[in-house]
């Protein structure tokens, strides 16, 4: 088990799941600002992928 997996399961008030959230919330933010800017096609496309994984892992955290 991942060590971010055992904090979440110990977490009976939810406050390392807000503080984990709010850090892929603010990671978020900052990736869909450097997309909205504009990016040649071989970064938009990395940035992308940037974005889908930390939408997963909100998802994956938000199960906690």
């Amino acid at each position: 088990m991942l060590e971010i997996e055992e904090k979440l399961k110990n977490d009976p008030a939810g406050s390392y799941k807000k503080e984990i959230l709010e850090q892929f919330n603010s990671f978020s933010m900052e990736v869909r600002k450097e997309i909205n800017k504009g990016l040649a096609p071989e970064e938009f496309k990395r940035m992308s992928g940037l974005l889908q994984a930390v939408e997963a892992g909100v998802k994956v955290v938000e199960q906690y």
